[in-house]
């Protein structure tokens, strides 16, 4: 049989200017351009590759619906319930999502660039592949959310929970991170040149592998974190605490760490190559095989080391 017409506008328009639900309605392919869904019923219902340019859905309840490919500028989702949502490859750069319930939501393959997800609660959501530059997220919660795989250039992290989120092999120059919560964060293999940390908590967070050079971390805990391979070339870490953290075969030619407290840390093969130490703790750290030629001390804390005088 031939498929099914989508529904049209203007019957979905009447429906919802009625006050109907329209929770588990199959929307699939329908021209939804300009209508107000605000504190609408569309539980379960399907959007599939609906054109939602102006519409918005203010406080509407979209539980489980899915959103599969919809497209549409300037549409908001501001304090909307979109728990378990399917959002998968929508197109959606620059929407609004402030307040609003994305929990266990997949975002997966999205574009998203420039949107905001302010406030939004987002635990357990799915990003994976997602186009997110220029993105906005502050006061965000995504403890456990898979960003893997995104993009996320020029994107803004501010007073957001990251812990235990997955940040595998995302793409993230020049990114913007203030007073982030991010114990376990996992950003193996993440291309994170100039990015900005400021105020970071990451203890036991993981960065093997990732590119870092040129990146700056004001006053972060990164306590017993794991930087095997990365590379901090350039990179200023100044005042981190980096306590037990491990930085074997890291990448550190010209990296600042003036005043950081590296008791214990594990240098083991790294190149530290004109990196800076001054008045830094490195009581106890471990710099077997580690490049340390012209590496600057003066006034470190260098007792049980190899770089003790």
């Amino acid at each position: 049989p031939p498929p099914a017409e989508p529904v049209a506008r203007d019957q979905v328009l009447r429906r919802v200017q009625a006050g109907e639900s329209l929770a588990g309605e199959d929307l699939s392919d329908a021209d939804l351009t300009g209508i107000c869904f605000d504190g609408c019923d569309l539980r379960r219902a399907i959007l599939a590759r609906t054109q939602l340019d102006g519409a918005t859905f203010r406080g509407a309840d979209l539980e489980g619906a899915s959103l599969t490919e919809a497209r549409g500028a300037g549409v908001v989702f501001r304090g909307a319930s979109l728990t378990g949502a399917e959002l998968s490859g929508v197109e959606l750069a620059g929407a609004d999502f402030e307040d609003s319930g994305l929990e266990r939501a997949s975002l997966s393959g999205a574009n998203l660039e420039g949107a905001s997800f302010s406030r939004a609660r987002a635990a357990a959501s799915s990003w994976m592949d997602a186009g997110l530059s220029h993105a906005v997220f502050r006061g965000t919660v995504l403890t456990r959310a898979d960003l893997s795989g995104a993009t996320l250039d020029h994107a803004v992290f501010e007073d957001a929970n990251l812990q235990d989120a997955r940040l595998y092999d995302v793409r993230a120059e020049a990114l913007v991170v203030r007073r982030v919560s991010a114990p376990r964060l996992r950003a193996d293999g993440a291309v994170l040149a100039e990015s900005l940390w400021e105020e970071l908590e990451a203890p036991d967070s993981s960065w093997r592998d990732a590119d870092l050079h040129g990146a700056t971390f004001t006053a972060a805990d990164l306590q017993r974190a794991v930087f095997v391979a990365a590379c901090l070339e350039g990179a200023t870490l100044d005042r981190v605490d980096g306590r037990e953290a491990l930085f074997r075969l890291a990448k550190m030619q010209r990296a600042s760490l003036r005043k950081a407290n590296l008791m214990k840390a594990c240098f083991e093969s790294a190149d530290l190559a004109e990196a800076d130490l001054r008045s830094a703790n490195v009581y106890g750290a471990e710099t077997w095989k580690a490049n340390l030629s012209g590496v600057r001390l003066d006034g470190a804390l260098t007792a049980m080391s190899k770089l003790a005088p």
